[in-house]
C-alpha cells in the first residue's frame, strides 16, 4: 500500500476514489461467481436426478427381464407373444414411459 499524505486532499480524493471503483468491481465479481455457482450446483442436482431416474428405469427393465428369464427357468412355457410383450415393457421402461 502507497504512503499516503492526508494533506494532498487530491492524493486522497484519488485514493478513496480507487477504492471505491475496485470495491464496485469486485463487487460484481462476486456477484457473477455466485450466479456461476448457483448454476453449477443446479446443474449438477438436475443431473443427479436424471441420473436417479435412468437408474431406476434400469432396474425395472432388469426386473421385468429377470422375471420373463425365472420363469423360462422354471419351465413355464413362454411364447413369443411373451417375450415381445416383454421386451415392449423394457424398452418403454427406459425410454422413461411405464410398463403395461
Amino acid at each position: 500500500m502507497p504512503k499516503l499524505n492526508f494533506y494532498d486532499t487530491d492524493a486522497v480524493k484519488a485514493f478513496i476514489l480507487d477504492v471505491l471503483v475496485d470495491n464496485a468491481e469486485l463487487r460484481r465479481d462476486l456477484d457473477f461467481e455466485r450466479r456461476q455457482s448457483s448454476a453449477g450446483w443446479e446443474s449438477a442436482r438436475e443431473q443427479r436426478t436424471r441420473a436417479e431416474k435412468a437408474e431406476a428405469a434400469i432396474a425395472a427393465a432388469v426386473s421385468t427381464l429377470t422375471n420373463l428369464s425365472e420363469a423360462r427357468q422354471a419351465g413355464v412355457e413362454v411364447g413369443w407373444r411373451d417375450v415381445d410383450r416383454a421386451v415392449a415393457d423394457v424398452l418403454d421402461l427406459l425410454k422413461g414411459g411405464e410398463a403395461k
